[in-house]
Parts: C-alpha cells; sequence; structure tokens
C-alpha cells in the first residue's frame, strides 16, 4: 500500500495546520529536516526541509531501540525464541558469570525490552557519551556490556541503557542466525513495502561511521550484531509505515506482521514512562506512545485521534522539545 494524501479539512483537521506549522518551524526549528502527519490513514501534511525530500534517508539514533522490539516480537511469534521471560544469559553460553554475578542470571529478556536489568550506566550526557564512546573501541561490544556490573540498588527499576537492546539484537542474532537488519528485510520491511538499508561495506568503527551513519545503511559491531541502541536510516513514509502498523495493532494490508498481544504487551507501563522500547506520553489527558531518537526524531503514535507524527531532525546533543509541536498545533486543529 501506497500513501495516499488528503486535504486536513476533509479528515477532521483544520485547514490552517499546514500554514501554522510551517510558520512556526521556520521561525523556531531550523534543525527540523521533515515532519509528516497521517490521519485515518492518509497523508495529510508532509514537508521537508534544508533540501531533503522524501527519497532521503534520515539516521534517527535512539528510534532503531522500537524496531528490534518489533523484531523481538516477531521472533517469539515464529517460534525462535521461548518469550520474554528467558533468560538472557541462555542466549550468551560463552558468558561466566562470577558468583558476584548472581543477579545475571536473573535478568530476562523482559528486563532488557523494559530497561531495569539494572546494568552499571553512567546517567548524564557526557557520562553516557564517554561510555559509548568506550563501547564503540571495544573489539567485542555484547562481551563489554555483559562485563558491566548489576547494581542491586538499579536492579529491576528503569534505567536507560543502549546497551540493553544492543544485547537485544544479538539475541536475534543468536536465536534466527541473521543480523537485525537481514531478519527485518524478510519480517518487517518487506512486509511493509519499505526500502530495506543498503548493506555497508568496509564498515569502520570510527565515530563518523558508527553514529552519524552517512551510508544510510544499518551498522554493525565487529561480531556481524546490527547496532541495536541506534544506527537505523530510513525514510519518513517509512517511519510512517512503522507507526501505522503499530496503531492497527500489528496489521498492514490485511497482514499480521507483528502479533495484536505484542503489540499491546510493548505499549504497557511496565514503569510509569516506558514500554518495551517504547515511550509512553500523556498529552492534553490523550495517550500517545513514541519511538523516541536524540534530536528530536520521533515517530508518535496517538491511538484516540487515529493519528501518526513522524518528525526527523538533525542527530544532536541539544534540541527544542517537538512535543510542543504536537501540543500547540496538532492536537487543536482535529476538529472531529
Amino acid at each position: 500500500m501506497g500513501w495516499r494524501s488528503e486535504k486536513p479539512e476533509n479528515l477532521g483537521m483544520s485547514s490552517a495546520l499546514p500554514a501554522n506549522l510551517d510558520q512556526e518551524i521556520d521561525a523556531r526549528y531550523k534543525d527540523i529536516h521533515s515532519i509528516l502527519i497521517v490521519r485515518h490513514g492518509y497523508l495529510v501534511f508532509e514537508r521537508y526541509f534544508k533540501a531533503y525530500s522524501h527519497e532521503d534517508r534520515h539516521p534517527v539514533a535512539s528510534v532503531t531501540k522500537s524496531f528490534i522490539s518489533a523484531l523481538i516480537g516477531i521472533a517469539i511469534d515464529r517460534g525462535f525464541m521461548e518469550g520474554v521471560q528467558q533468560p538472557m544469559l541462555d542466549f550468551f553460553p560463552e558468558y561466566f558469570p562470577t558468583e558476584g554475578d548472581y543477579l545475571k542470571k536473573q535478568i530476562t529478556v523482559q528486563s532488557l525490552l523494559t530497561m531495569t536489568a539494572g546494568f552499571q550506566w553512567r546517567s548524564g550526557p557526557r557520562a553516557n557519551e564517554q561510555l559509548i564512546d568506550r563501547l564503540r573501541r571495544s573489539k567485542n561490544w555484547v562481551s563489554f556490556i555483559l562485563g558491566l556490573k548489576v547494581q542491586g540498588q538499579s536492579f529491576g527499576k528503569f534505567q536507560y541503557n543502549s546497551g540493553n537492546t544492543h544485547l537485544l539484537s544479538a539475541i536475534i542474532t543468536r536465536c534466527t542466525g541473521r543480523c537485525a537488519a537481514e531478519f527485518a528485510a524478510d519480517h518487517l520491511f518487506d512486509p511493509l513495502g519499505m526500502d530495506k538499508p543498503p548493506e555497508i561495506e568496509n564498515q569502520s568503527f570510527t565515530q563518523t561511521d558508527v553514529f552519524r551513519n552517512k551510508s544510510g545503511g544499518w551498522p554493525k559491531d565487529p561480531q556481524g550484531n546490527s547496532i541495536g541502541g541506534w544506527g537505523l536510516a530510513l525514510k519518513t513514509r517509512d517511519l510512517a509505515r512503522f507507526g501505522f502498523l503499530y496503531l492497527n495493532d500489528g496489521q498492514w494490508d490485511d497482514m499480521q506482521v507483528i502479533p495484536q498481544n505484542w503489540i499491546a504487551d510493548s505499549i504497557y507501563p511496565y514503569t510509569p514512562e516506558y514500554g518495551y522500547q517504547w515511550w509512553l506520553r500523556y498529552v492534553s489527558g490523550v495517550f500517545t506512545f513514541s519511538a523516541a531518537g536524540q534530536g528530536g526524531n520521533h515517530v508518535i503514535c496517538v491511538p484516540q485521534e487515529d493519528l501518526v507524527v513522524v518528525v526527523t531532525s538533525k542527530v544532536n546533543a541539544r534540541w527544542q522539545d517537538r512535543w510542543f509541536l504536537l501540543e500547540q498545533y496538532v492536537f487543536p486543529a482535529l476538529t472531529g
């Protein structure tokens, strides 16, 4: 299914929305590359900035995490994994926990999905960047993450940690025999009609290759696992397909791509603001769930309004809150 376009006023939205959003983005959001709005299955707003077009891929940072979550659900449904209660260490038999590592034996796939595994991960932007850079320079990313201490006071509590998601990506490789990018090509990208990320040849592990992803592909770690915590570069319309898939309980063109129960489990608040690699938030009293990445990259789903909002942006450390656009422009434009 290709995207069909329709005027906002024909789908219960104000005809003033395009002009109002254009004016606000031009005035205050110089780092936005694209924004797209889908309502009732139709494109009602689509804009590109900085010479970008609908053919361009955008590195979307931690939006990648929500794709990894989807692939875990598909892998469980297809029998590659037992389920979310399966112990993490089942997939890494080469790792032998020491006597002091008893908590690692209790980490499950669900612990990784909900960011409650308790790995010692530094908080704060600078400390986080330093740790991720150490990960980048390590010869074995999985061993590096598994070697981190698990703290008793943190185990079972939410702590945002890209290492959790990279372990999930490695689990996909271990249980399917294919990296996340390859598994997604057959079980997610193709069914949705998305353009697959191109293969990266002769990949190095410089900061540019690992974090900026100018190739448009999906970078891998030294062992060939697709990077789990970030790395995807996708077209804006394809990101909208992913959001619309979740908005419609995992169904696309009468095909159940992701199990319906996995969608429900993914947006359940295991911690107040987080499900299975999806952020949960109430905006003006309305429930939303979103895939979110550094720089203000978002795939926002609003079930009550049958609405998907996609924003792609320059990946940088500081950005203005994109939710302001939803609260002050998109929601007030809803007329029915």
